[in-house]
């Protein structure tokens, strides 16, 4: 490792930890009103943190969970516990259940509260039918995991899907875990030197290649579920399908659209063009724009993968002068609590902020990452709290303003906190280092 990356880390762990929190705070408020996605709007908040009393701007279920696998790791020294996490995230939300969380991952809690329980990933597999949920929650509080020397990131992509797994069973949730804490590993041992945006996500897209391909049909299940909703309920193979189950790759475009229509089934446009094939700005984009060396769609390349190059193809785009609007990026990429539709989002936020925004110019990098992600609406305190926890793993601690750290409850707390888990993952490794030297020199 580089040593100016190397001597940053410290400042690094402080960043993502705490750039996690910031998001959450300063997007809860938001996702709470609905009043995302106007700049204008989100600017004249910007304007105010500064004069808010310390620590007015709560934090949600994305810190609280962040909190709990931070406590476990530090408490078993960078090694992951299943039951002891699970049954941090059981208490935690005995303790304060009125941060925001899903109206299903209570069920899972109520289970992981019970002192008879042998199997902490079993509660989640009993969600939606046996599938399991692909939300956004393993992928929300997973930046923790993400902050390991580089000697560990194998072990890292395990701990970030064993820990989804405790409550989101689903592939597509699980992947996402791995996507954000690649993300925020990545962004960790960067060199701001040589930092190339597309070089950054063709590195995503080789990790999440690999993941995806090991369990392809959990994936594909995963994705056809996703996309069935019906006034924002999830819908079975009957009730979209009638007597034939599946979608257009099982019953013809034409049933399946006919039988939408006669379900009154919801697809965004996004959606849309995950099944019948992708547009950018309003153009048909061919197999070979849309995934470079692969073809086809999220099917045959994986949803990740998928979003990823849509993600790459938007920052081309903006490097050549075109303008990427905001209902592109929602519509393409996504700002739904679901984990394939926020975790790429996030990424893109942490990305596209590193140039200067017409939207946002008296901000730096880190705070444009911020208000970018709550600009475009949706899931404002999770995409925030995403892609600050990216954006402060990079920028370090330096580039948070003082009075938002101030503001922001829990935000002293994860500074922390930082700390000790910065003192453990890297002691760990001099340690490792040091002992395999002694032994060579043996």
């Amino acid at each position: 490792m580089m040593s100016a990356v190397r001597a940053s880390l410290r400042s690094r762990f402080q960043g993502c930890l705490v750039g996690g929190v910031i998001g959450d705070c300063v997007g809860a408020p938001f996702e709470v009103t609905g009043s995302g996605g106007s700049p204008r709007y989100v600017r004249k908040f910007a304007e105010k943190i500064p004069s808010v009393p310390p620590g007015s701007l709560q934090f949600t279920d994305d810190t609280a969970m962040a909190r709990s696998i931070t406590a476990s790791l530090i408490q078993h020294n960078g090694e992951y516990k299943p039951m002891d996490m699970a049954k941090r995230f059981a208490s935690e939300y005995s303790k304060e259940p009125g941060r925001g969380y899903g109206g299903n991952v209570i069920d899972v809690f109520a289970a992981l509260g019970d002192d008879k329980l042998k199997d902490a990933y079993e509660p989640a597999k009993k969600q939606f039918g046996g599938s399991g949920s692909y939300g956004n929650g393993g992928a929300m509080r997973v930046a923790p995991v993400g902050l390991c020397m580089e000697e560990r990131f194998i072990q890292m992509i395990e701990i970030a899907k064993s820990s989804a797994q405790i409550t989101h069973s689903n592939a597509l949730g699980y992947n996402g875990a791995i996507l954000q804490a690649c993300a925020v590993h990545l962004a960790l041992h960067a060199d701001p030197k040589t930092f190339c945006r597309c070089t950054y996500v063709d590195k995503l897209i080789g990790i999440m290649s690999s993941q995806e391909k090991k369990d392809p049909d959990d994936n594909l299940k995963g994705a056809k579920r996703a996309r069935m909703t019906f006034m924002g309920k999830e819908m079975s193979d009957d009730e979209v399908s009638d007597d034939e189950s599946g979608g257009p790759e099982t019953q013809g475009v034409y049933c399946h659209k006919l039988r939408v229509l006669k379900n009154g089934m919801v697809l965004t446009r996004g959606e849309r063009d995950d099944l019948y094939g992708m547009t950018f700005m309003g153009k048909e984009m061919s197999d070979d724009e849309v995934s470079d060396e692969e073809s086809g769609g999220p099917e045959t390349q994986g949803v990740y993968c998928h979003k990823l190059r849509v993600l790459k193809k938007f920052l081309e785009k903006a490097d050549n002068g075109t303008d990427v609007r905001m209902d592109d990026v929602v519509e393409h990429l996504g700002n739904r609590i679901s984990a394939h539709y926020s975790v790429p989002t996030a990424i893109y936020c942490f990305l596209n902020a590193m140039h200067p925004m017409n939207d946002f110019p008296d901000y730096n990098a880190f705070q444009r990452t911020i208000l970018y992600a709550i600009a475009l609406d949706g899931d404002t305190d999770t995409i925030a709290s995403m892609a600050g926890a990216i954006a402060g793993a990079y920028y370090g601690i330096e580039a948070i303003p003082k009075p938002w750290i101030t503001a922001c409850e829990g935000a002293e707390d994860a500074l922390k906190k930082a700390d000790d888990l910065y003192s453990i993952m890297v002691n760990t490794e001099t340690s490792k280092e040091g002992a395999a030297t002694s032994d060579e020199e043996k």
